[in-house]
């Protein structure tokens, strides 16, 4: 009878010391999209008026290209362009980005590095 107690007891802390082991912390990170008044108003120049915005090859939103923002803003403030990516083990990964017009014509493109818990703020300037 004590023989199956230490046996059930040495299972029960070979488990938990297993379990503990695999556990791998995963990280996120956050990149918002932004830019001013002067590009919203070059973009309106040339007729365009809706971006849609890729964050390794996946559309992570669209905007209207007459909103813009007067300093960068937080990530997921209201109206902006904000992704959250899931790093998994990493602490910083790069990341291919893409806006395009409505017209599927690349704007802006380019590698962003994207870190562990942080906002990094990608201003798009004409």
């Amino acid at each position: 009878m004590i023989m199956k107690k230490v046996i059930v007891i040495l299972g029960v802390i070979f488990g938990v010391i297993m379990s503990l082991n695999s556990c791998t912390k995963e990280s996120e990170g956050s990149v918002v999209f932004w830019y001013g008044q002067e590009t919203s108003e070059e973009l309106a120049d040339y007729n365009i008026s809706t971006l849609k915005f890729y964050l390794a090859g996946e559309l992570v939103g669209s905007t209207s290209a007459d909103v813009y923002w007067y300093s960068k803003p937080d990530c997921g403030s209201n109206a902006s362009i904000t992704a959250t990516i899931n790093l998994g083990k990493y602490e910083t990964q790069a990341y291919d980005y893409e806006v395009k017009d409505q017209y599927g014509n690349i704007l802006w493109e380019g590698t962003i590095n994207v870190n562990a818990d942080e906002c990094q703020a990608l201003e798009l300037q004409i």
